[in-house]
C-alpha cells in the first residue's frame, strides 16, 4: 500500500509542478518520504469526512454511496482551495 500510495503522490507532486510551470522539479528522497506520510494523513481524513457525512451507521442508508464520495469530496476541495487562494489565516 505505502509503495502505491508513493507513487501517486510522486505523480500528483509532478504534475502539480508541471501545471505551475515547474516541470522537472526535484525533490528530496526525505521530501518524498514526508509527502508520502502527509497524503496518506490527507487520505484518512477524506475518508472520516465520508463518515462524518453519513446518515447512520446501521441498516438502511448505511452504504457509502458514490453520492456520499462527491458531497465529502466538494467539501475538502473547498476548504483546500480557501487555503490556496487565501492562505492559512492561523500562521
Amino acid at each position: 500500500m505505502v509503495k502505491q500510495t508513493r507513487k501517486y503522490i510522486e505523480k500528483g507532486i509532478r504534475d502539480a509542478a508541471e501545471e505551475a510551470g515547474n516541470k522537472g522539479r526535484s525533490m528530496t528522497y526525505e521530501a518524498m518520504g514526508r509527502a508520502t506520510t502527509k497524503g496518506g494523513e490527507l487520505l484518512k481524513l477524506f475518508c472520516t469526512l465520508i463518515e462524518s457525512n453519513m446518515p447512520c451507521s446501521r441498516g438502511e442508508g448505511s452504504r457509502i454511496l458514490t453520492s456520499h464520495i462527491e458531497v465529502a469530496f466538494k467539501q475538502m476541495e473547498s476548504a483546500m482551495l480557501r487555503v490556496l487562494h487565501f492562505g492559512d489565516e492561523e500562521e
